[in-house]
């Protein structure tokens, strides 16, 4: 089994679209505008989001547990801003799917 650059590039998008997803939970909260905007519910999607996708990303660097790799990166795919970035990954994580143990 070769190793490939695919893996590490899916972790990277995932932790940068989790860590933007925990940024924009936080800055919501704190803005008081949006809050009343957007509410709890959304602020709650995007931490839980973003955490979910941080992890994803930490067993897609550790080339472990696929499933939990991909599942990281499809909920990378619903921060806000880092849709593009997650559905990268998404299809780096499935390219990929050989070199997981």
């Amino acid at each position: 089994m070769e190793r490939t650059w695919k893996p590490t590039a899916a972790a990277i998008l995932d932790i940068v679209s989790g860590a933007s997803g925990l940024i924009q939970g936080l800055i919501i909260r704190l803005e008081p505008s949006w809050w009343s905007l957007f509410g709890p519910s959304v602020v709650v999607l995007l931490v839980i989001a973003g955490i979910l996708a941080i992890v994803g990303g930490a067993y897609a660097a550790q080339r472990k547990k696929w499933g939990l790799a991909l599942a990281g990166s499809l909920f990378a795919v619903l921060n806000l801003g880092g849709q593009v970035m997650g559905i990268a990954a998404v299809m780096l994580t499935m390219l990929s799917k050989n070199e997981f143990k």
